[in-house]
């Protein structure tokens, strides 16, 4: 959400949360303008950024954080209006 900010401050960020049946999933749709495609194999390695000053630690922070806890994040979609992301989980026993 924050890149997404930094892209264009009056941008579109919306988030949707899904259950399945042993699954919770999150996407985060923003209206940014998408990610290059010279840039989307790096998307998740730190220390690549295509921002002037950025450290490429954000996704690459976001998605270790998500596989310690058996979660993933991926990029589902991005073109030139804009990306969506999503993060998915294991639901907890009840």
């Amino acid at each position: 959400m924050e890149n997404a900010f930094e892209t264009f401050r009056s941008t579109e960020v919306l988030l949707e949360a899904q259950e399945e049946s042993q699954k919770v999933i999150i996407y985060v749709k923003d209206k940014s303008g998408g990610i290059p495609e010279s840039e989307k194999p790096f998307l998740f390695d730190p220390s690549k950024s295509s921002k002037k000053g950025g450290t490429g630690l954000g996704l690459a922070l976001s998605r270790q954080l998500a596989l310690s806890m058996d979660a993933d994040l991926s990029l589902i979609k991005s073109d030139n209006i804009g990306s969506i992301f999503c993060i998915s989980f294991a639901k907890l026993s009840e």
